[in-house]
């Protein structure tokens, strides 16, 4: 179970890091405000990719 929050966390970190700082030129590119759409936006595709990252590791080190 460590080894799953673990290994979560830093690949969470890292996606996390690249969506944040890629995001908002794509919002700009397709002509919105980068400041009032990355937020929500980085926010609940973080937070939804981290918990499938998440029950991917389990269920690699788990073996089902």
């Amino acid at each position: 179970m460590v080894i799953s929050v673990g290994s979560r966390l830093i690949i969470i970190t890292i996606l996390s890091t690249i969506a944040g700082s890629a995001l908002p030129f794509l919002f700009k590119a397709l002509k919105f405000d980068p400041a009032l759409m990355s937020a929500p936006f980085i926010t609940t595709a973080v937070d939804v990719l981290g918990v499938a990252i998440y029950l991917y590791i389990a269920r690699l080190i788990l073996q089902i």
